[in-house]
Parts: C-alpha cells; sequence; structure tokens
C-alpha cells in the first residue's frame, strides 16, 4: 500500500507498507523516517483514531490512502535510558517487490554479522547486499548501537547486480552452491 501521512505541521510523508501490517508497525516505519517516538504518535483516518494492534486492511486502509498524524506531546522522567545491548530485538528487513524478512539480533551485533543471517533467510549474498537505515548506508563494521536501531525497525536492503563472474569468485558460497541456484532464488526473492 501506498500511504500518504499529513502531520498537523501540513507537512507531507508517503510510506509503503503491507495490508497486513499492524498500526504499530506503520507507526514503527513512521518513527524511523519521522524520528517521532511511537507513544506520541496518534493515527487518524477518517475521523477515526487507528488502534495499534489492528492490521492496515482492517483499518480500511487502501492504496492512496490519507492518514492525519497527531503528535502527543508527553511529560516525564528526563533520566537517560541505558539500552542493553545483549537483549535480542527483531529487525524487519524490507525487501523490494513488498517482501520482508524478520531477523533477530542483537544491539552489540555488527551489520555484517547481520547480512548473514539475511544471506541465510534470502540466499542474497553477504557481499551483494546494502543495508540502509534512515536513509544511511549502514557499514558492516558498525554495530546496531552505532546506528540508534531499535526492536522492530525497519531496515531495506538492496542489493548489488550478481553477475556470473561474481558468483564464481564468492569463494566458498559459489563451490557449495551452484551458480544456477543462487539466481534461482534471486529471481524467486524479487520477482
Amino acid at each position: 500500500l501506498q500511504l500518504t501521512v499529513m502531520s498537523t505541521m501540513n507537512k507531507e510523508t508517503r510510506v509503503e507498507a503491507f495490508p497486513n501490517d499492524s498500526v504499530l508497525d506503520l507507526k514503527l516505519l513512521l518513527q524511523d523516517i519521522l524520528l517521532v517516538p511511537v507513544d506520541q504518535q496518534l493515527l487518524v483516518y477518517r475521523y477515526q483514531a487507528l488502534t495499534d494492534s489492528d492490521t492496515l486492511a482492517e483499518c480500511g486502509l487502501t492504496d492512496g490512502a490519507q492518514l492525519t498524524l497527531i503528535l502527543r506531546m508527553r511529560g516525564g522522567d528526563p533520566t537517560p535510558v541505558v539500552l542493553d545491548e545483549e537483549k535480542p530485538l527483531q529487525l524487519s528487513i524490507r525487501i523490494k517487490r513488498g517482501r520482508c524478512v524478520v531477523v533477530e539480533s542483537r544491539l552489540g551485533a555488527t551489520v555484517g554479522s547481520v547480512k548473514q543471517s539475511v544471506e541465510k533467510l534470502t540466499g542474497v549474498p553477504a557481499t551483494h547486499q546494502t543495508l540502509t537505515f534512515r536513509g544511511q548506508d549502514m557499514s558492516d563494521e558498525h554495530t546496531l548501537t552505532h546506528y540508534e536501531l531499535r526492536d522492530r525497525c525497519a531496515v531495506f536492503l538492496g542489493t548489488a547486480p550478481l553477475t556470473a563472474a561474481a558468483a564464481a569468485t564468492n569463494d566458498r558460497q559459489a563451490a557449495a552452491t551452484p551458480l544456477a541456484d543462487v539466481l534461482t532464488r534471486l529471481w524467486n526473492l524479487f520477482f
């Protein structure tokens, strides 16, 4: 679904979501884009506040729907939150053509290790992956903490073209998996 979210300041944000995504998933995506915490977001569609647990389809959202984002400001304890780098978290890896895979990781893990997990799930070699968060390409050696990722963040996967020469030089992978299998998995992933 292509959705348009209008803030009270008349700022228009276009997002892409799936009909089976929950309203909370949409708020998490907006948190990544607009940097507004989920608990401060109130989404309204056709004069009705949306409930976090409902799916977008259950709310009646269709392609091209326009929502209104109302910011709810909260007071509270100014004590900084210390994040546990060993606490498990899930990342939604968004792939072209509407596909999405969920990767389990930890804040202390490197982007390179996340790419390895994505490779296991999709068959796309880690060396051909580009992970992007908040419009910034993520570097393999940095940790997830470096990019300030949180549980259930949306990370976007881009891939470099896989040529026959590149597949053959992909050392152990090329020996273990024939080129035809790799290309078949890539075809199934994107088409």
